[in-house]
C-alpha cells in the first residue's frame, strides 16, 4: 500500500481566490500543519475563480462529481490536491486532510485539537467525499466554559455548514470565513405583541376558553392571530426586528410559546382554526410583513407539540421551511421503526408534512432533533449511534435538506459522543457503532484501545435500551423529565429498563477504571478519569428515574385503583428517587461541574421539589 507522506517543508499552490473562507481555510491549513511540525510556503498559482490548494504540486484534479459542499483529496506519495466547487468545501477538505493526518476534533478551543505523537501516513488515492444532506449543524443555546466563536470554529470542524445561535452575538465576518448558513431565532412569535398592551386592548390577546365557557382573555402565552389589529401590530414589530438584522441572515426561526398543548386562541373566530392552523397563519402574517420591506428572510413552520400534524386547510408558501422537531419520540428506536407507537405516529406526521411541502414546492425541511439536548435528558449525554445512524437513513429518504440537532445545557462536559458520532454520519453512510469506537479509541486512547473502545459500546448499549418512551400515550405530555402516573404494562417495562440502564453503566465505569493502563497517556488517562465520574452521575440520575417512574406505577394504582397501600408504596420510592437526585448533584460537584450548570442549578432541584409536592399528597391518600 502506497502512503502519502510530508516533507517538514512543504509549498502551498493556492488561488487568487480572496473570498473569506478560502482565504481561512489557507490559514487553517497552515495552522494545523504547524502543529504537526511542518513548515508552509504559500505560492499563488491558480486562478482567481479555482477553488483548489495543492501541497507539493500546482497540478489541477476533476471536481465534477462533488455535491453541495464536498470536495476532491487526491494524495500520491509525496503531494496533494484539495479541490472544491466552492470554499466551504475547501475549508472541509482541509479538516479531513488534518484528520488524516492524525488530528483529532474532540471539542471546542485548541485544546480540543488533539495532535497526534506521531503523524499519520494516509492511503494515497483519488478521494471524492459529498455530504449526505446539503446542511448539517446545530440549534445552538448553552451557557458553557466556551467563547462562541469558539463553538463555531468548533462546527466548522465538524464540516457543519449552517447554525443557529439563539443569543447570538458572533461577528458576521465569523460566518463568512467558516462558511456557514446564518440562521437566527426561537420562540420569538409571541415576542412581537407587546404584553404591556393588554391593559389597553385585551382583544389583542388569546381567549382561554370559547365565551359561551366563561371564556376570557389572557396575556400570557401567544395572541388572537384573527384579529385584525393584533396582525397589524405584529407585522409592524416583526418589520422593525427585521430591519435590525444582521444581513447574512437568512432564515427567521419565529415558533409560538413552547408549551406542550393549548395556548393559543379560543375566542369566535380563532376557535375554528387548529393550533397548526393558527401557527401558520402566523408564519404568513410575517411573510407578508416581509414582503411590505422586500426583505428575503425565509421563516420556519415548526411541528411541535400541538402542531405535529400539518393544517388540512392552511398551504405552505415559498418563503416558508419546515422546521421538523419531534420532542415527544422515542429514542430508544429510530424515528421510523415501525415496531415503535410513539415514533411510528411521528413518522406519520412528517409523511403528511412532506405531502403538502410537495403541493408547495419547498425542498428545505430542517429536522430539530434532540441527540445533544441535556434539557430532554435530564442532564445525561446520552450515547445514541444506532438510532442517529438509523435517523439518518430514513431523513435522507424523506428528502431532508438540513440534518440539525438541538445542543443544549452543557457546561464543557466533553467530549459529547452523540455530538460527533452526528457529525460523521453526516459524511459517511456506512457509519457504524463499532466502526466510530473503534476509530476514535485508536486515536486518542494509547495502550487503552480496546479497554475504552468496550467502554463506549457499552455506554451506547445501556443508554439505547434505557431511553424507552413508546408505549405511553401520545396525549400525555412527558419527556424524560415528566415521567407518568400510569397502570399500563409498558410503565413497568420502562422502570425497569431505567434500571437496568444504571446498573449497565455503573458496571461499565467499574470495569473501565480497574483496566484501565497506569502508563495510558497523561491527557486521554485525565480525560478518562472524567469520563467515569460522568458515567457515575448518568448512572445516579437513571437510577433516579427508576424510582420514580416507580413511585408513579404505584400512584396510578392508587388513583385507578382507589388503592391506600400502593400509594404509600409510592411514597417510599419517591424519597428514594430524592436521596438519588441528590446524590448525582453530588456527584456532578465532585466532578469539578459548577453550581451554574443547568443539573444543579434547575434540574435537580426543581425534580427534588416535584417528588416532594407529590410526596405531601400521597401520604395523605386514603381510600374512598
Amino acid at each position: 500500500m502506497e502512503c502519502f507522506t510530508l516533507e517538514k517543508n512543504i509549498t502551498l499552490s493556492t488561488s487568487a481566490n480572496q473570498d473569506p473562507c478560502y482565504r481561512f481555510a489557507v490559514e487553517e491549513l497552515c495552522r494545523l500543519l504547524g502543529k504537526l511540525g511542518i513548515s508552509t510556503v504559500e505560492q499563488p498559482c491558480y486562478a482567481a475563480e479555482q477553488c483548489l490548494i495543492g501541497l507539493n504540486t500546482n497540478a489541477v484534479t476533476t471536481a465534477d462529481d462533488i455535491r453541495f459542499d464536498g470536495f476532491v483529496l487526491a494524495l500520491s506519495e509525496s503531494s496533494a490536491i484539495l479541490n472544491a466547487n466552492e470554499p466551504k468545501g475547501i475549508l472541509n477538505a482541509v479538516y479531513e486532510l488534518a484528520e488524516r493526518l492524525g488530528i483529532t476534533f474532540l471539542y471546542p478551543g485548541e485544546d480540543g485539537e488533539w495532535i497526534p505523537e506521531q503523524i499519520k501516513q494516509p492511503e494515497t488515492g483519488h478521494f471524492i467525499q459529498n455530504p449526505r444532506f446539503p446542511y448539517r449543524g446545530l440549534f445552538f443555546s448553552t451557557t458553557d466554559c466556551y467563547s462562541l466563536e469558539e463553538h463555531l470554529h468548533f462546527m466548522a470542524k465538524l464540516k457543519f455548514n449552517v447554525v443557529r445561535f439563539i443569543k447570538d452575538t458572533v461577528d458576521t465576518a465569523e460566518y463568512k470565513k467558516m462558511g456557514f448558513r446564518r440562521e437566527m431565532g426561537a420562540h420569538l412569535l409571541p415576542k412581537f405583541l407587546d404584553r404591556e398592551l393588554y391593559k389597553e386592548h385585551p382583544e389583542y390577546f388569546r381567549m382561554f376558553q370559547p365565551s359561551d365557557f366563561g371564556g376570557k382573555r389572557m396575556a400570557d402565552s401567544n395572541y388572537c392571530i384573527t384579529n385584525s389589529d393584533t396582525r397589524r401590530v405584529m407585522a409592524e414589530s416583526f418589520q422593525k426586528f427585521a430591519k435590525e438584522l444582521a444581513p447574512d441572515v437568512s432564515v427567521v426561526h419565529a415558533w409560538a410559546d413552547d408549551l406542550p398543548s393549548s395556548g393559543w386562541c379560543m375566542c369566535p373566530s380563532c376557535r375554528s382554526f387548529t393550533p397548526c392552523d393558527q401557527n401558520m397563519l402566523s408564519v404568513k402574517m410575517l411573510c407578508r410583513a416581509a414582503d411590505a420591506i422586500d426583505s428575503k428572510l425565509r421563516f420556519s413552520v415548526i411541528a411541535y407539540h400541538d402542531t405535529l400534524f400539518p393544517s388540512k386547510q392552511i398551504p405552505l408558501e415559498k418563503r416558508m421551511l419546515l422546521t421538523w422537531a419531534p420532542r415527544e419520540r422515542c429514542y430508544a428506536h429510530a424515528i421510523n421503526d415501525p415496531t415503535c407507537e410513539r415514533n411510528h405516529i411521528h413518522w406519520q406526521a412528517l409523511q403528511e408534512w412532506n405531502q403538502k411541502l410537495d403541493e408547495a414546492g419547498i425542498d428545505d425541511t430542517h429536522t430539530f432533533e434532540y441527540y445533544c439536548d441535556q434539557l430532554l435528558f435530564t442532564g445525561m449525554y446520552p450515547f445514541l449511534p444506532d438510532v442517529i445512524a438509523e435517523d439518518a437513513k430514513a431523513y435522507k429518504e424523506s428528502r431532508i435538506a438540513a440534518f440539525m440537532t438541538l445542543q443544549v445545557c452543557s457546561w464543557g462536559i466533553m467530549p459529547d459522543y452523540s455530538e460527533l458520532f452526528f457529525a460523521r454520519v453526516n459524511w459517511d453512510e456506512g457509519l457504524t457503532t463499532s466502526a466510530f469506537t473503534g476509530w476514535i479509541s485508536e486515536r486518542i486512547a494509547g495502550n487503552a484501545v480496546t479497554t475504552f473502545r468496550t467502554f463506549l459500546e457499552k455506554q451506547a448499549e445501556a443508554f439505547q435500551k434505557a431511553m424507552l418512551m413508546c408505549g405511553h400515550e401520545l396525549a400525555v405530555y412527558l419527556d424524560y423529565r415528566f415521567l407518568p402516573e400510569s397502570i399500563i404494562p409498558f410503565a413497568d417495562k420502562a422502570a425497569a429498563a431505567y434500571g437496568a440502564g444504571a446498573e449497565q453503566l455503573e458496571a461499565a465505569a467499574e470495569e473501565f477504571s480497574k483496566a484501565l493502563p497506569a502508563n495510558s497517556p497523561l491527557r486521554f488517562r485525565k480525560m478518562a478519569e472524567q469520563e467515569i465520574q460522568r458515567i457515575k452521575f448518568e448512572a445516579a440520575q437513571l437510577r433516579s428515574m427508576f424510582y420514580q417512574q416507580s413511585a408513579m406505577n404505584c400512584f396510578g394504582k392508587a388513583q385507578v385503583g382507589n388503592d391506600e397501600q400502593a400509594a404509600k408504596a409510592g411514597c417510599e420510592f419517591l424519597k428514594l428517587q430524592i436521596s438519588e437526585v441528590e446524590k448525582a448533584m453530588e456527584l456532578v460537584r465532585t466532578a469539578g461541574y459548577p453550581d451554574e450548570w443547568h443539573y444543579n442549578a434547575v434540574r435537580g432541584p426543581w425534580a427534588i421539589q416535584e417528588a416532594k409536592e407529590k410526596l405531601e399528597n400521597y401520604s395523605r391518600f386514603t381510600a374512598i
